[in-house]
């Protein structure tokens, strides 16, 4: 599970490793009281240029696009893949596994349960395709 753990035979919850790495490449901010969790298994990737907001969340084993704003308290679901150049608005969350294509924008407060095409605009709860 994305917050690193698993349910034994018996139903408890139980640690499992975290066992990844976090890259970070040149010329990335990342604000204060932002969070960015270790892989899993494999690395947590924030590229070139990407900019981190204040009190964001970058799950484990997400990718951030170079050039990417993540602006504060945006939540990036474990697994998500955010393409280069791409905006997420405050308070939005975008849920594990999804892809966010190049130069899109999820609108603030938006909950994004689906993949999302490169350029595309989407914004709700839950989240809707607008152009």
């Amino acid at each position: 599970s994305g917050m690193g753990y698993e349910r034994d035979d018996d139903g408890r919850l139980i640690k499992f490793p975290q066992t990844g790495i976090v890259v970070i490449e040149d010329d990335v901010d990342i604000a204060a009281h932002a969070t960015v969790q270790r892989a899993a298994i494999g690395a947590t990737v924030l590229r070139r240029g990407a900019k981190i907001g204040p009190h964001a969340n970058v799950g484990h084993n997400v990718d951030i696009g170079e050039d990417v704003l993540l602006a504060g308290h945006a939540q990036i679901g474990g697994g998500a893949r955010i393409g280069a150049g791409a905006v997420i608005w405050q308070s939005a969350v975008v849920a594990n596994g999804v892809n966010v294509g190049a130069g899109a924008v999820v609108g603030m407060s938006a909950a994004l349960r689906h993949d999302v095409g490169p350029g595309e605009v989407w914004a709700g709860n839950p989240a809707r395709k607008l152009r």
